[in-house]
């Protein structure tokens, strides 16, 4: 687990919480301008969510965010994947590409950072939850109050 390293410009949490290591972020962020500065070390989109913000006041203000925003294209592997994943689901037909990208970015930081075998493969049948941990494994959130740190599962996923 590599959590709050650098907390300079890029890493500052807020009050009592370790920052995220990779946040992916959509148009709706950029424009609506919301606070993500303290949320994570570092910033990712893919090229179609800046070609979104066309508003020229919102383009300037995209120019001077107080983050570095990396854009990044997604493999092939992790387009298809998530693609597989809306079709299971039913998603397939009301997502838009650059939300097939902003998914499949994220799946792909996902398995650089921790691999995907903690990836679900099928999506949960209606009214399924997931299994609790088993008892000799504390859930993650107990893991994380012992220990002061998050743990992974609720570090990724979470995107704006």
């Amino acid at each position: 687990q590599r959590r709050a390293r650098t907390r300079g410009r890029r890493g500052m949490a807020r009050a009592g919480e370790a920052p995220l290591e990779h946040l992916v972020v959509d148009a709706g962020a950029l424009i609506r301008l919301e606070q993500l500065h303290n949320r994570a070390e570092r910033f990712y989109t893919v090229r179609e969510v800046v070609s979104e913000v066309r508003d020229k006041n919102a383009r300037a203000l995209l120019e001077r965010l107080p983050f570095e925003l990396e854009v990044r294209e997604p493999s092939a592997e992790a387009l298809a994947a998530v693609i597989q994943f809306a079709k299971k689901t039913g998603d397939f037909t009301v997502l838009s590409m650059p939300d097939f990208k902003i998914m499949a970015l994220t799946w792909m930081l996902h398995k650089e950072t921790h691999g995907i075998a903690d990836l679900r493969a099928e999506p949960l049948a209606p009214g399924e939850t997931e299994d609790p941990a088993p008892p000799e494994q504390p859930a993650p959130e107990a893991a994380s109050a012992a220990d002061g740190q998050h743990g992974q599962h609720g570090q990724h996923g979470q995107h704006g």
